[in-house]
């Protein structure tokens, strides 16, 4: 059985991080990246053993330990102390990452996943890889067995072994407050074979199941599948963990004040060695700030009262870029749509005239109005759900590139020649304000005349997730695999507010989940593309990519695919 599985790296749509060496790396045009597993070196191409009789199985993955990644910085570089300060707009309820909700940086070098995703050399390409799992074989289409990492220790001293990783995984699939059940839905149970080696039973064949194990996978709101001391929540209690956490990382707590800071100080038993030959981390100490205006955040990164921030605002990055002293780096693989527009499959004028649909869209100048609001950061976009680089992009299929002539034509056909009233909800935020001004401006042109209802968040939530809508407009960020896009394209799909279904995408959802081999993945999700397109119910207006900001002298940030999977662990400062 051969010893590499290949997974695309994919961008979800509807929706949200980078730098793979010692210095951030330069903006590149997004190809489309796959995900092999563990392997000593990566494949020159996506490869894919021969299926077991009557099946479609994966290939084995290595079972060679990787080492830590590589860098281009030399040896002799490296500098060894200090503390890096991170802004950070998003904030946590709790210190238990399995649990709590929110999101928070400082998450990211207390604990650690089973696996990662790691960035191919200057490519957009990454690669699934070991973290505390150093190996696995996916012995047929339903089971993987993982080989865990031996001599790592949690904050409070215990070990890290198989029982505690199955502990892990039972609270993943049990825990009623679980904020990741959606990346664990596949997995059936757990077993310990011996200390350190676990199996992973699954429900059914699962291209994505490796993926959701990596950090790759977090959203805001959902922390990942992070690892934790089962001793310490034994022994502390859910609710004093929360605040007193134990994980693996390379960083260990000493204060936290809610919504405010977080002091943390380096892990002195911690498993990893840096390229200097040494243990890491290289550096002393990681304070968090929580920083809920990014005003605030830009003012203290231009002072040098911080020295990273991410996801900065598209008006405010040609400051950051013309900053002699700062470092702007845009994640190309890794984007957020801009003017995410759903239209009401179940109520409204829309949901039954196709032709009323492609007016609306044909009424949209995207090329203006991401140039408009993208303030030169951004890139118009046609197609519903998938981005470019994801698996099953495509552009050859029908754009409806703006046609103003052509959407009064389809309104007539529609049977508004005379026009009508429609009501676009978003929440009330920026840039969607602005947006939606832009949207209303478009289509009352061509008489759609529209009503902005704008909502404080929690309201607009509520009331796209109850249907009591007719458009609603929406920013969503990034994720590797097109599987994720299940919650918005299938029928009991979390996020699906405007209760799409078309039976032919959920047959075809199905099968890109079971089949591993990304050729044929490829092409499933290209006729899912070209089915949504169709039915036109979907639809965007621009791309902004995931961003990162930094001080020249913070050297090797690196990024688990996405803008909410910074990794600091490999940070020094060169100062």
């Amino acid at each position: 059985m051969r010893k590499i599985v290949s997974l695309f790296v994919t961008v979800l749509v509807v929706l949200s991080f980078l730098l793979a060496c010692a210095s951030p790396t330069p903006t590149v045009a997004p190809t489309k990246p796959s995900v092999p597993a563990a392997t000593t070196a990566p494949p020159a191409a996506p490869t894919a053993a021969p299926p077991p009789s009557g099946t479609t199985a994966p290939p084995a993955a290595a079972t060679k330990p990787v080492a830590a990644a590589p860098t281009t910085t030399p040896v002799a570089k490296i500098k060894r102390g200090g503390t890096l300060r991170i802004g950070d707009t998003f904030t946590v309820t709790g210190l238990d990452p399995q649990i709590s909700t929110g999101y928070a940086l400082s998450l990211y070098v207390i604990y650690e996943t089973l696996l990662k995703l790691e960035r191919v050399g200057e490519t957009d390409r990454f690669e699934v890889k070991p973290e505390l799992a150093e190996s696995w074989d996916m012995i047929d289409p339903k089971t993987i067995v993982l080989k865990l990492r031996k001599g790592v220790k949690f904050h409070d001293g215990s070990e890290w072994n198989a029982e505690v990783a199955k502990w892990n995984v039972d609270r993943w699939l049990t825990h009623q407050k679980f904020v990741g059940k959606h990346l664990v839905r596949d997995i059936d149970s757990a077993q310990v074979v011996d200390s350190y080696t676990l199996k992973l039973n699954l429900k059914q064949a699962s291209a994505p199941s490796l993926y959701y194990l990596t950090p790759g996978s977090v959203s805001t709101g959902d922390i990942g599948t992070m690892v934790v001391s089962k001793d310490a929540v034994e022994k502390l209690g859910e609710d004093q963990f929360a605040s007193k956490p134990s994980g693996t990382g390379p960083f260990q707590l000493e204060n936290w004040l809610r919504d405010d800071h977080m002091n943390l100080k380096a892990y002195p038993q911690y498993w990893r060695m840096g390229e200097d030959g040494k243990q890491l981390p290289y550096l002393d100490g990681f304070v968090w700030r929580y920083r809920p205006d990014v005003t605030v955040t830009l003012l203290e990164l231009k002072s040098g009262h911080l020295d990273l921030a991410y996801w900065i605002p598209e008006k405010d990055l040609t400051s950051i870029k013309a900053n002699p002293d700062l470092v702007l780096s845009l994640l190309n693989w890794s984007s957020r749509v801009r003017g995410n527009i759903n239209f009401n499959t179940k109520r409204g004028p829309f949901k039954d005239n196709l032709k009323l649909r492609q007016a609306a869209w044909y009424a949209l100048e995207r090329e203006g109005i991401a140039k408009a609001l993208g303030f030169g950061f951004a890139k118009a976009h046609a197609y519903p759900l998938w981005t470019p680089g994801m698996l099953g992009y495509d552009e050859n299929l029908p754009r409806y590139d703006y046609n103003q002539a052509k959407a009064k034509s389809l309104m007539t056909e529609a049977g508004y020649a005379n026009g009508l009233d429609v009501m676009l909800t978003a929440i009330s935020r920026q840039p969607d304000l602005s947006i939606m001004q832009t949207v209303k401006s478009s289509w009352d042109a061509v008489g759609i005349r529209t009503t902005i209802d704008a909502l404080e968040r929690t309201a607009a939530i509520q009331k796209t997730t109850s249907g009591d809508f007719e458009i609603y407009m929406m920013t969503a960020s990034s994720a590797p695999d097109p599987d994720s896009l299940g919650a918005f394209i299938l029928p009991k799909g979390n996020t699906n507010r405007i209760q799409y279904e078309n039976s032919e995408v959920t047959k075809l959802m199905a099968e890109g989940r079971a089949i591993y081999d990304a050729a044929k993945r490829e092409d499933i999700y290209k006729r899912v593309l070209r089915i949504a397109n169709d039915d036109a119910y979907y639809g965007s207006l621009y791309l902004v990519f995931d961003n990162i900001a930094t001080q020249k002298y913070v050297k090797n940030v690196k990024v688990q695919f996405n803008g909410q999977a910074v990794d600091c662990k490999d940070v020094w400062l060169d100062k």
